[in-house]
């Protein structure tokens, strides 16, 4: 049999006591700390995680906002070019007017020199031709024939007006 002598149990109730110290000096505080390290870790872990799903709402926010701007700027860029086609048809509508009035302006004024011109012409063909009837007069027609012939000349020309 195993015989316990007085050592052993010595030996047995030191390492009780020890236990018991290292039980309430080390224990207890590793324990803690690592309970605290863990919750530490935990809070950690739900911080990332709540951090990463603010990122990625914020990316979507960032994204929606940007499609919005997208769509936005491709609306102003469509009203930009409906208001230059706008603009382009006026332009064109209002040359086309000015080109009209420019041309019947200058039909009015070819009218008008033409009608000056034909006075001139007139008032020349008149000058040319008294001076030949009255050479002619003078040569041989009297004062009354010269003047039927003046008269019949004047007519001749309102006529072809």
């Amino acid at each position: 049999m195993i015989s316990l002598n007085f050592t052993f149990i010595l030996q047995i109730i030191n390492f009780l006591i020890l236990m018991w110290v290292l039980y309430r000096l080390l224990y207890k505080p590793v324990t803690q700390f690592l309970e605290q390290r863990s919750a530490n870790i935990r809070e950690l872990i739900e911080g990332t995680e709540k951090d990463r799903q603010a990122a990625a709402k914020n990316l979507e926010e960032a994204k929606r906002v940007l499609a919005e701007k997208r769509e936005e700027g491709l609306k102003l860029i469509e009203k930009a070019r409906q208001v230059a086609i706008e603009e382009e048809k006026r332009i064109l509508t209002e040359a086309k007017e000015a080109a009209g009035r420019i041309c019947e302006e200058a039909r009015v004024r070819m009218g008008q020199e033409v009608e000056q011109a034909k006075r001139e012409l007139q008032a020349q063909v008149a000058d040319l031709s008294l001076l030949v009837a009255e050479q002619v007069i003078h040569k041989s027609l009297s004062e009354k024939d010269h003047r039927k012939l003046v008269d019949e000349y004047t007519r001749e020309i309102g006529r072809l007006h």
